[in-house]
Parts: C-alpha cells; structure tokens; sequence
C-alpha cells in the first residue's frame, strides 16, 4: 500500500500538471457562450480561494441537500421512478460545468420528460409488463445530442455517427478473426487516444457526488471531450442515445445516463470511450458514490455550502490550504438547518472557514467485496498478458479470483480489440471453459473488462426494456472495471492508467520496490481515488501529514 509520503509526492506532483482545462479556456469557452441570466439566489454564497480556482473543473460550489433521503414505495419495498427524481439535490457547480450544462441545469424533472427521449413503440409496450430485479428504476432520458452533427462538424467521427441506425459499417465488413498488429504512428495515435479517455474519465467522475444525476454527467463528459476535439464513442453506437455508460448499483453494464440523482451509498461505473483520429480508445472504472464534502462554519444563521470536491480534498490530505470564505447575503432569512437538512452538521458564525469532510458513507461489506473482486480480477488477468497466451486462458484466472472471493463472473460479455474499431478481434472471455481462438502478439491491443456479480451462482444477466441496460437476475450489486491493453516483446502495456497511478509507481520505484509505471497498480493504490468521490475520512491522513 503507498505511504503517506508517497501519495503526498504524487499530489504535489499533480498540481504542477493538472489533468482539467486551464481556467483560461475554461473562461474564455464561458465567454463565447454566454448563457441566460441565472435567477438571483438569497443564499449566502462561498468563495473559493485562488489556490483552488486555478485548477480549473471540478465542483467548487455545491448547496447541500436539503432531502437527501429517499422516499420507499410501500409496495414490495420498491423505489418508483418519481421517488428517485425528486430527491434531487440542490447543486451548484463550477463555471466551467455550468458552461456545459448550459439551460439544463436549471431544468427540474418534469420539464425534462416533455422534451425526453422518444423511446420505440417496443420499448414502451415492454416497459408495462416488465418486472424488475432490484430497485433501480429507469428515469427520464432527455433527447440525443446532436452537438457533433450540428456545432462541430470539425471533429472527426466515426462511420456509425450519421448512420439513422448506429450501425458501424466498418465492424461489420472487418475480417471476423482478423486480429490489428499497431506499431508506427498507428500506435503513437492509440497511445494519445487512451490519454484522452483516460483525462475525460478523470474529469468526469470529479463530479459524481450524491444528487448528482446520469444525465449531468453525461453532458459534463461531452462537453470534456469538445474541449479535446474528440468523439465520445458510444453516441449513437447503434442508436445509444447518450455519451458514456452509468451503471449503478445492480446494473452491469451500458446503463443510459438519465434523470436519476446518485445517492450515498451507490456504486456507479463510468465506461468511457472515444475516438480520436480514427482510433477508439476504452475505459471504465467504479467508484464509491458519497456526499460532497461539507463546509463547516459556525453559528446560528450562516447557512453551510459544500465546497472542493477531489482536488480540495486531496490538499487537505497533504496539508495545503483549503481556507475559504463565507459571504453573506443580508435577504437570506432562512434557518440553518432548513439548508443542511442534517442536525448532525455543526454550524459556526466565523467568517471564514475551513473544509471538512462529511462522514463517509457505510458501505455494506458486501459492497466493497465486489468492487475489490472486479479489479483484483483484472489485474490478475494483466499479468498474464504476453506473447503466445492464449487469449482465452485469461478467463479462467479472473474466475478464479472471483469464486474466490464469493462472486460471479458475467459470461454473457467479453473484452474485445479496439483502436481501428470500436469493437473488433480478438474476443477475451472473462470465464473458463471457452473455445474463443486467438493468441496474443506484440502489438495487439484490447480490452480485458470482467463484471462481477455479488454471490456464487449468479452469472446470468437480464435486460432493460429499452435493449441496452443489462442487470443482474436478483437485484444483486454488480462492479466492473476496463483497461485497454497492449501487448509488448516481454509481456504488456496499459495504455489507460491515470496520471496519479503512474506518479506513484515511479515514487515507489525510485524507493526501490517491484513497480512499474506501465503495469496496473494494486487495489490499496487506487482505492483511495476510488473513494474520493465518497467523502471520505482523510483526518488519519491529515494528521499523519502534518506531524
């Protein structure tokens, strides 16, 4: 597990360089799209610190919810559709998040349902009689974006964009068994494309806190991938309505991002994919969904705003200064508690303030069993990758590593080649047993993607009505995570680690243990980025710090 100290190093070394936009262009985009005046707002409102503004993205003001709860349907102990989008919080973002946002972040859930995405006739009919296996309930989808076809004809985009089906004409004529050797300037472009992807990931998941919904974090990573003159893969992927996928909970896979807000407690992968010169790269991971960090001030009428997310948080770990200050608006009347909805908060009437952490989310230990499982799986899949393996060998590994663990393997998806296609040779099952053909040579590259469900015995999947949303049988919790791979002389690359990740296998190395920037960390090394989005408790990191 990295140290302190280590993870202190990478930190300072992140904000040299950060992943985000320069406030710059993030400025200048909020310059030439102006949007409508927003409504004056009587709360008092939180300034953030230089220090902080300079990193660009990430969710600098956030109100806190005042109904954070939500509210169970007395029949079969279900949510309905209505209770789980009316809970949404009250959010503030970041001026560059409100510049991507636009209008829609002022649209409640109603005003969304009479522009939502029309679904096919099929698609209702199924949704009358369909029974679901767990709480989660589809939400409303708001209609496809078209800012790729209409505002920004210069991005390149793949065959499948234009198509009024989706379909990638270009998978469907490749060589079925046809397996791409990338080296040259092929190769140098793949490595760029999973830059990307990896940057638009990184951005994105900085905003995915409770109240927070799909549909936000949809245009939050679209706008991410306008900024990068690239085209988010799955848009109009056979007809997929959205950007990226957001599967919670017990959803396994190519859940649609819709007006649903994430709850404390949730787990939500981000599947990100894009393309960029013509070559796609893939990605996703799971994180811990919690509430945002809250600030704490003190007294009788000072409302408390959230204020920081990750990068806030992050400084705070290391000891830097989060110090910020409360502006109060003399026609706020409002009691404390009518805005924190949380007796438990303490409040204080100093004018200026610091950060402090909510109380992490308890996640069953069930919850973090699978999630761990999901990625220790793949990583023991990684290590396996080399020239003259048998691509279907790596499913028995990850299957290993999950009965181990008293889950179950999904076989119903595999990984897949990407880079000249979104979806193309080789196929690499996640389980045992398969006759997929195909062995490993430099120069391929792939994706190794298992998802793992929550309990023995529990590999079969379901779908949605709307044909893309794919669940567990049993309402069980299911985790997932993805990496794009190369295959070198002497065994592999990945091409999709975070900037954090590679940092710190370089801090470590230089230390002298067995690590390597190219090879994916172990769990106790991305746990905690996992878990920034949770709120989590960093007061034993913050005072092993600062001694």
């Amino acid at each position: 597990m990295a140290s302190v100290e280590e993870i202190e190093a990478v930190n300072n070394e992140l904000e040299e360089g950060s992943l985000l936009p320069d406030t710059a262009e993030a400025e200048g985009g909020a310059k030439k799209n102006k949007k409508k005046k927003r409504k004056k707002n009587n709360k008092s409102q939180v300034v953030a610190s230089p220090s902080f503004v300079e990193h660009g993205p990430g969710v600098k003001l956030i109100v806190v919810n005042k109904n954070s709860k939500c509210n169970k349907s007395s029949e079969k102990g279900q949510t309905s559709e209505k209770d789980q989008t009316s809970s949404t919080s009250t959010l503030e973002f970041d001026e560059w998040a409100r510049n991507a946002l636009g209008d829609t972040l002022l649209q409640s859930a109603e005003d969304a349902a009479k522009t939502a995405w029309e679904a096919p006739g099929r698609i209702k009919r199924r949704q009358k009689t369909y029974v679901f296996s767990g709480e989660l309930r589809p939400a409303t989808v708001t209609q496809q974006s078209r800012v790729f076809h209409e505002k920004y004809p210069n991005i390149e985009r793949p065959d499948y964009a234009d198509h009024p089906e989706g379909h990638c004409l270009s998978e469907q004529a490749w060589p079925e068994n046809r397996i791409h050797v990338y080296e040259g300037s092929e190769l140098e472009i793949m490595r760029e494309a999973c830059r990307i992807g990896r940057e638009v990931l990184d951005i994105t998941s900085r905003y995915a806190y409770e109240g927070v919904t799909g549909d936000q974090l949809d245009k939050i990573l679209t706008q991410a991938c306008i900024d990068r003159e690239v085209y988010p893969s799955p848009l109009n992927y056979y007809r997929f309505p959205k950007s990226v996928c957001t599967s919670v909970n017990e959803v396994i896979c190519h859940g649609i991002p819709d007006m649903r807000p994430l709850r404390a407690g949730d787990i939500v992968n981000l599947d990100v994919s894009i393309y960029h010169k013509g070559f796609h790269s893939d990605l996703n991971e799971t994180f811990f969904v919690g509430k945002p960090p809250r600030e704490e001030s003190s007294g009788g009428q000072a409302p408390a705003q959230a204020q920081g997310q990750a990068l806030q948080a992050e400084a705070e770990a290391v000891g830097g200064d989060v110090e910020m200050k409360v502006v109060e608006d003399s026609t706020s009347t409002s009691p404390v508690l009518d805005l924190v909805g949380d007796e438990n908060i303490t409040i204080t009437t100093t004018s200026t303030t610091t950060l402090q952490q909510e109380a992490p989310t308890v996640w069953t230990g069930d919850t973090e069993r699978v999630v761990r499982t999901a990625y220790e799986s793949l990583v023991a899949a990684a290590k396996m990758i080399k020239p003259g393996c048998l691509y279907r060998s790596v499913g028995g590994t990850i299957q290993k590593v999950a009965e181990g663990n008293g889950c179950s393997v999904v076989t119903s998806y595999c990984g897949h080649g990407v880079g000249k296609l979104f979806h193309g040779p080789p196929q690499v099952p996640h389980y045992r047993g398969s006759k997929t053909p195909g062995i490993m040579k430099a120069g391929h590259i792939f994706t190794i993607e298992p998802m793992i469900n929550l309990g023995a015995n529990n590999s079969q999947d379901g779908m949605w009505p709307d044909d893309w949303t794919a669940v567990t049988m049993n309402g069980a919790l299911s985790a997932q995570f993805e990496h794009t791979f190369l295959v070198t002389e002497n065994g592999y690359e990945c091409l999709t680690l975070s900037r954090q990740d590679i940092l710190l296998a370089e801090q470590k190395k230089k230390k002298g243990a067995a690590a390597s920037s190219k090879h994916m960390p172990e769990w106790e090394d991305i746990e905690p980025r996992l878990r920034r989005c949770a709120g989590r408790d960093l007061q034993e990191e913050v005072t092993s710090t600062k001694k």
